[in-house]
């Protein structure tokens, strides 16, 4: 007579279908163990290194910018409306070039610094600054026309001008503040270290 009772299975089968449990349930809880952690930092490390590019490209374009004219002078129907750059237009205008190479040079520091440190929070802070100068002088060019206001226009290159120098403060602005946030994480982190 056949016992109900199903035949004992092998000692090593059984072993090895345990081991391929054990397995397949660690690999499933993987992606749920690492993704809290990993998935936020790899988003602000892109943010990151964007807001660092956009502050560098904004700083390099800024002198550039003071080349094509900023105004146009119409003289009357017998004369051809002759043009004004960003660099004639005085030495406000002409800091532009300064405070782009000062914010370049000021990102390039704190980049080279260590990861949330006094120097990458300080030069990021400088990079801000001298761009935030210079979306604010680009934009007084914008308001205040040179005299006679009734002979200038603005011309198209006054108006990106001003667009960059906001952009690039923006960024600038953005990854100096994620710089003090991670100074701030590493300060707490060393407290609940110590």
């Amino acid at each position: 007579m056949a016992s109900p009772y199903p035949a004992a299975r092998p000692a090593r089968e059984q072993h090895a279908e345990d081991a391929l449990r054990a397995l397949n349930l660690e690999r499933r809880a993987e992606p749920e163990e690492r993704s809290p952690d990993v998935l936020p930092r790899l988003a602000e490390l892109d943010r990151y290194r964007a807001l660092l590019i956009a502050s560098i490209v904004a700083a390099i374009a800024l002198p550039l910018l003071l080349l094509p004219n900023w105004y146009a002078a119409d003289l009357g129907p017998e004369f051809t409306a002759e043009g004004v750059s960003g660099w004639e237009v005085g030495a406000s205008a002409q800091s532009l070039a300064w405070l782009g190479f000062g914010a370049l040079v000021a990102i390039a520091i704190s980049a080279g610094a260590a990861p949330a440190s006094d120097g990458e929070r300080i030069a990021g802070g400088v990079a801000a600054a001298a761009l935030i100068a210079a979306a604010a002088i680009t934009w007084f060019r914008v308001a205040v026309v040179p005299e006679p206001t009734e002979l200038f226009v603005r011309e198209p290159g006054l108006w990106v001008a001003a667009l960059v120098a906001t952009f690039g403060a923006a960024a600038a602005v953005g990854y100096a503040l994620m710089a003090r946030a991670t100074e701030i994480e590493r300060l707490e982190a060393t407290r609940a270290g110590g």
